[in-house]
């Protein structure tokens, strides 16, 4: 296991356990001094949720025989003694492979059969919908032998005529350049499976790690939702070149298409020339290897426009060796602890940056929906003071007018709910309908002719047309949306506000989750898909297994961008209601002290005196609590602003990179 790595993850688990640790002690002082409810529940729940659910996914691309394999086993898996992931001449990792761990499942590597491709139903559907498609088989993880022999799996092939492998959307007639080869017998050589998950308790998986091996990108068979998906979805990207050609014509391709654009743009990707021992020949000095290792660093920078200090030198091969067997030069010579360090020092601290946001949103809304009960309880029990302060002589008059006073305050109540009542049912009919404008159906129909189109041949030659009249009505969709979610927060908060006039009750209304994150997040469907509709697509087009799965690739994530969307929407109309709800019963709590209290000093059972004087202490305890509070946000906002990265963010110079001779 790579200490750096090791040592990276365990500095933010830290950061994240002390913030769990000022959660759940929140929790507890909220819950002691009857503060808790349903919204505040929820709250609490969903920022330790995204705590603990900390994913960190690194995607390792390349073409084949760059060494990718060999990489990942050299950065993940060299304390197994030996290599788990098949590294060897020639093609290896015949299929996609994802690599995390899940502590509801058993070890084990899951295979979906190729033969799956011959239906048109994206992957995120096998996965999620048809497991029983699935070839589950368990992992030895006491005998790493018996591992890397399972872990063959994912080099199993098999051979087919063109015409078999036509039908499976792996050989296209007119791009002959990506088909795989044929040999001496006319067969063709085709992956037995479509795609593996493995599930591993390696200690960096366990600790939130998970690996993307994207065999292939080229191929003529290439997954769209490997590309537009799972890619995406990445933290960080390795794209493994060979040291000695540096950027192919193929690495081109692979670049261009899947790793320049809108795709990955947000995260980082490093560029790694591996197999740098090609300069170790004993005829080169240091001096002259370091040359031309720079040398080849600025030609491949320049052809793919990215900074030099991205693209890193590395033998992972010899840093594998050195790990295994304890050789601290030649791991140093490998170049590998430097990768591992840049890993640690891009990667985990933009990581915690993200859960920190979501955190310092937690924060806000605690401290706003907190002090606003406090203060509403310091309200009411004023009110109450007021009442019985008016009591004293026990004039049997004011007593009346007191009670009365209580009726009143009763029936209002009642009002109240009534109002509140019918304030939902509003909600729920701007919800339907704003419901009924986002659910698979509406989706379907602005998407219907791309669907006719990815599925009739004489349409697919019309098909970036058609995609970009689809994303414009998609586009259309979110804008009217937008003007609608405007219109219900508006009204939302115009009803608050007549409430808390009439009631004398503080309503705050939190912001509506904005539909400039639906605007966003369909652009960028938009801006990922728009080169693989492209007129530059033309001839993968005209196939129709790459067309419809393209196509379903795109309807399930924009299905599902409007999903969460609404499902956003729709828990924020329910807290909206949950302060209300509160704030009721707050009321009815109050009302009913009052109402005891007078009755009390009716019978004698209690001296009026008394009674203020209690509550009077209750009120300072408010006061006292409010500044508790404070103090206790104040300790979770610093502890989740206390994290410091593990590694400098100095840029150590590639160029000084030792290169053995």
């Amino acid at each position: 296991m790579s200490d750096i790595l090791a040592s990276g993850l365990s500095h933010l688990d830290q950061w994240q356990q002390e913030n769990l640790v000022q959660l759940d002690l929140l929790e507890e002082w909220l819950h002691r001094h009857d503060l808790t409810d349903e919204q505040i529940r929820n709250l609490l729940g969903e920022m330790r949720s995204r705590l603990q659910a900390h994913q960190l996914n690194v995607a390792f691309v390349a073409e084949f025989s760059r060494g990718k394999s060999e990489l990942i086993n050299a950065i993940f898996f060299a304390n197994g003694g030996r290599r788990i992931m098949p590294a060897s001449v020639g093609r290896t990792t015949m299929c996609p492979v994802e690599i995390g761990y899940d502590k509801n499942l058993p070890p084990c590597i899951r295979l979906l059969p190729l033969e799956t491709r011959r239906q048109n139903i994206p992957l995120a559907e096998w996965r999620y919908e048809h497991d029983s498609a699935w070839v589950e088989e368990p992992l030895d993880i006491d005998d790493m032998d018996r591992l890397a022999e399972s872990m063959m799996k994912v080099s199993e092939r098999y051979y087919v005529t063109p015409k078999e492998a036509a039908d499976l959307g792996l050989w296209d007639e007119e791009n002959a350049e990506q088909n795989p080869s044929v040999n001496a017998q006319g067969l063709v050589e085709i992956p037995k499976w479509r795609h593996a998950i493995v599930n591993y308790p390696h200690p960096l998986l366990k600790r939130g790690i998970s690996i993307l091996d994207t065999p292939g990108l080229n191929t003529v068979g290439v997954e769209p939702e490997l590309t537009l998906d799972l890619l995406p979805q990445a933290h960080a990207i390795f794209f493994i070149l060979a040291a000695d050609t540096g950027v192919t014509r193929s690495d081109l391709q692979i670049w261009k298409n899947y790793l320049s654009g809108p795709n990955v743009a947000d995260r980082p990707c490093y560029v790694l020339l591996n197999k740098i021992d090609v300069l170790w020949d004993g005829l080169l000095t240091p001096v002259q290897a370091r040359q031309q290792l720079q040398q080849q660093r600025e030609n491949c920078a320049a052809l793919l426009g990215v900074p030099l200090n991205r693209i890193l030198g590395v033998s992972a091969q010899k840093g594998l060796v050195g790990k295994i067997k304890n050789d601290f030069q030649l791991l140093q010579d490998s170049r590998l602890p430097f990768v591992e360090r840049l890993l640690v020092r891009d990667l985990l601290p933009k990581r915690q940056q993200i859960l920190q946001q979501v955190l310092a949103s937690g924060i806000d809304e605690l401290r706003i929906y907190v002090k606003e009960r406090l203060i509403n309880r310091q309200s009411n029990l004023k009110k109450q003071l007021n009442e019985l302060n008016g009591l004293h002589g026990k004039n049997t008059d004011i007593i009346k007018q007191v009670t009365l006073k209580i009726v009143a305050q009763k029936e209002a109540l009642d009002s109240l709910r009534k109002q509140a009542s019918a304030l939902r049912h509003g909600q729920k009919k701007k919800l339907k309908k704003i419901e009924h404008m986002m659910d698979h159906e509406a989706i379907d129909e602005d998407m219907a002719e791309l669907s006719i189109a990815s599925r009739d041949s004489g349409m697919r030659l019309s098909m970036t047309k058609v995609f970009e009249e689809a994303m414009a009505a998609l586009n259309k969709r979110a804008q009217r949306l937008s003007k609608l979610i405007v219109e219900f927060e508006t009204i939302l908060k115009n009803d608050m506000q007549l409430l808390e006039k009439e009631y004398g009750i503080k309503l705050s209304v939190p912001q509506a989750p904005g539909v400039d994150a639906l605007l966003s997040d369909v652009e960028m469907l938009h801006k990922r898909h728009e080169n693989f509709f492209g007129i530059n697509q033309v001839l993968r087009l005209r196939r129709p297994h790459y067309a419809e799965q393209m196509f379903r690739t795109l309807l399930t994530r924009v299905r599902s961008v409007f999903d969460e969307a609404f499902d956003m929407l729709d828990l924020w109309s329910n807290n909206t209601y949950g302060v209300l709800v509160v704030q009721i019963q707050d009321l009815e709590g109050s009302i009913q002290h009052l109402y005891e209290g007078i009755q009390r000093v009716q019978t004698a059972k209690e001296p009026l005196d008394e009674r203020i004087e209690e509550m009077e202490q209750q009120y300072q305890q408010l006061s006292q609590l409010q500044e508790e509070f404070d103090t206790r946000i104040s300790g979770l906002e610093q502890c989740s602003l206390g994290y410091k990265p593990l590694v400098d963010s100095s840029q150590e110079d590639e160029s000084d990179a030792p290169v053995a001779t």
